[in-house]
């Protein structure tokens, strides 16, 4: 018996330690649930427009959502990158709002804040007794850390009665940020041209052309990249930033 024991916790630890290499984790937050259909509509209507934004869905990109409800009549979704910097400069601000909590939707993490003196949010979710682990891609791009002027996409909703309305209004600043975003990612020891191009996304030839006179990476130097779309968001490789 003692065998068959140790045998699985060596496999429960191998699994363990892959997971905390290929994520980040967040512990203990509170876990609910969607209880309301207009904000089952609204949680789509945005996942949906995230997945087909030029930046997620040229470069193959994980995302989540910040909820904010700012006050009984509206609420925010704002789409970010995923990483864990976002979500711990939120959670720190905890003398600004009045709740939080986390849901996974469609398997989308949505970090919510209710910012409202009437717990507007249990209107929309149903809190569960449970506190959950957000375990998050991790993330090597150090551009996409940067708090808060990295969420790409921001939608908000009015309150009618009892169903959310998405406001009409578009901002273009927010629809064309992708533009202007790139990769600066810090070399470390046993990187090569090969695995930062799979981190950037770009192709191997294109990333080694910008840094001719670098054989090889150097650990410790950083790399400073600007991704380049098309006008009709298609990506086409990275250019170096002096």
């Amino acid at each position: 018996m003692r065998k068959y024991i140790l045998s699985i916790s060596v496999i429960l630890s191998v699994q363990f330690t892959i997971i905390a290499q290929e994520s980040d984790t967040l512990y203990g937050f509170s876990t609910y649930l969607v209880s309301d259909s207009s904000m089952t509509k609204a949680l789509t209507e945005v996942i949906e427009t995230a997945k087909e934004y030029p930046y997620f869905k040229s470069l193959n990109k994980s995302f989540f959502l910040i909820l904010d409800f700012t006050d009984s009549i509206q609420c925010s979704f704002r789409v970010f990158p995923q990483n864990v910097t976002t979500i711990c400069f939120y959670k720190g601000a905890a003398d600004f709002y009045q709740t939080d909590g986390v849901c996974v939707f469609k398997g989308i993490i949505v970090y919510i804040m209710d910012y409202s003196d009437n717990n507007v949010l249990s209107r929309f979710f149903k809190k569960t007794d449970y506190k959950s682990d957000i375990y998050i891609t991790k993330n090597e791009n150090i551009s996409e850390h940067l708090v808060p002027f990295n969420d790409f996409i921001k939608v908000r909703y009015f309150r009618n009665g009892n169903v959310l309305v998405r406001d009409t209004v578009i901002d273009e600043d927010y629809l064309n940020r992708y533009m202007n975003c790139g990769f600066v990612y810090l070399v470390k020891e046993g990187d090569t041209w090969e695995t930062i191009a799979e981190k950037c996304g770009c192709d191997v030839i294109n990333l080694k052309m910008q840094f001719p006179e670098y054989e090889r990476p150097i650990p410790g130097f950083l790399l400073r990249l600007k991704y380049v779309f098309d006008e009709f968001g298609c990506f086409h490789g990275v250019t170096r930033i002096d």
